[in-house]
């Protein structure tokens, strides 16, 4: 028996948005309550006298994957053929789940018992019917591929946290041409909420007369929360910075929390982006002490840590990398023992913009609350005494989390 395929995904929408990419004649969705074909059965068909697809539009996005490539198959493969029925159908569905296995979509439970429906066919028949395919499966596979890879990227990004780099590649060029057209129509006066419906007209504009290098960027400013606003306050700030230029600003970079942060980890443990320690005890009264050490490469952990029933505890454990090129920090994971609480970024918004605040407010509370070098682990050496701390410091450019002198005489 042959059940309906179900189920999404962002492949599966990437196909069929590739599908659609490549096809020149009219694809259209009906409800079977108003298509006769349809309300028989069939989950979509190819009209020769029309030269048009139909597909029942109550399908779920995986049938409806399926069912699209197997009627623009019967497209390009039976406009004018004397093929009987059978043999049409069996090419149409082999065709189909070939695509749709090379692009990561399985299709086998019901195309196998949809071409053996078919099949009344002896084997070399068969075998004939299915070599007839091949070279058509490559041609559509080579104009599929690289529209699948860009509709794919358009769609899981969506869901993905952008980091300031990947937003400069992607949005700095419309920052430069929107601050350039806005300040050649410059209407001085303009309150807030009309200088943004300005900025978001341009920035429309901007896509429209450049559509098929802005299909990413387009697609992610109107599905993307973070890309949208962030897009939009990069060029609101540049438009009132006087000192903006456009061949050298980077506002995504420049401004971001992620610079931010670096800056302020910089500020307390400039010997371990160096290479000149490899961890760092800092202790201020009344507070935990923070440990600060290199994992691997450009990754970091950051901690307080207190004992339970001899067991170390984080409360808690952020780790982190850096990009050390453009100067940004990028939270990773936050562990808290006493809550059982652990959570990774992976790429999640959310988690990235709540990982960044508490980063934010945890590396500025650090100096407010004037933590103080304890102790220095490097390649060579074990730092403990507060004198060679205090030179150690100075050497390093970190004089401002130097032990006091008074400490020592305590």
């Amino acid at each position: 028996m042959i059940h309906n395929l179900t189920g999404s995904s962002d492949e599966i929408l990437a196909f069929i948005d590739s599908v659609k990419d490549i096809c020149t004649i009219p694809i259209d969705y009906h409800s079977p309550s108003k298509d006769a074909v349809l309300a028989g059965g069939a989950k979509g068909y190819y009209s020769i006298a029309e030269d048009r697809i139909v597909l029942n539009m109550e399908l779920e996005d995986m049938q409806i994957a399926k069912t699209l490539i197997h009627e623009y198959s019967h497209s390009i493969l039976h406009k004018k053929t004397d093929k009987d029925s059978d043999q049409r159908e069996i090419e149409a569905e082999s065709l189909a789940f070939v695509l749709c296995d090379h692009f990561g979509i399985d299709t086998s439970d019901y195309s196998f018992g949809y071409i053996a429906s078919y099949a009344a066919q002896d084997e070399a028949k068969l075998k004939t019917i299915l070599s007839n395919i091949q070279s058509t499966a490559h041609e559509m596979i080579d104009k599929l591929e690289p529209l699948f890879v860009e509709n794919l990227k358009k769609r899981t990004m969506v869901h993905e946290y952008i980091t300031p780099v990947e937003m400069d590649k992607m949005a700095n060029d419309i920052v430069i041409n929107v601050v350039n057209e806005l300040k050649t129509n410059d209407n001085p006066g303009l309150d807030d909420s009309l200088i943004y419906q300005n900025i978001e007209r341009s920035i429309y504009s901007y896509f429209d007369t450049n559509k098929e290098a802005m299909k990413i960027q387009e697609h992610l400013y109107n599905n993307h929360t973070d890309f949208k606003r962030d897009l939009k306050q990069a060029i609101y700030k540049a438009l009132n910075n006087p000192s903006y230029n456009p061949e050298t600003g980077h506002p995504f970079i420049d401004d971001s929390i992620e610079r931010r942060n670096y800056e302020q980890f910089e500020a307390i443990a400039v010997p371990l982006l160096s290479g000149d320690a490899y961890y760092i005890k800092y202790g201020t009264p009344h507070f935990m002490d923070l440990n600060v050490e290199i994992i691997n490469d450009n990754r970091y952990a950051m901690s307080h840590n207190y004992e339970l029933n001899s067991d170390l505890m984080a409360d808690p454990d952020v780790e982190f990398t850096v990009d050390k090129d453009n100067r940004l920090l990028y939270p990773e994971s936050y562990q808290q023992d006493n809550l059982q609480f652990y959570q990774r970024v992976d790429k999640d918004p959310v988690a990235a913009h709540q990982l960044n605040e508490f980063m934010d407010e945890w590396l500025n509370n650090i100096q407010e609350n004037q933590y103080k070098v304890k102790a220095v682990y490097t390649e060579e050496q074990v730092i403990e005494n507060a004198n060679d701390i205090r030179r150690f410091c100075k050497e390093n450019n970190l004089t401002n989390m130097a032990p006091k002198v008074k400490e020592k005489e305590r």
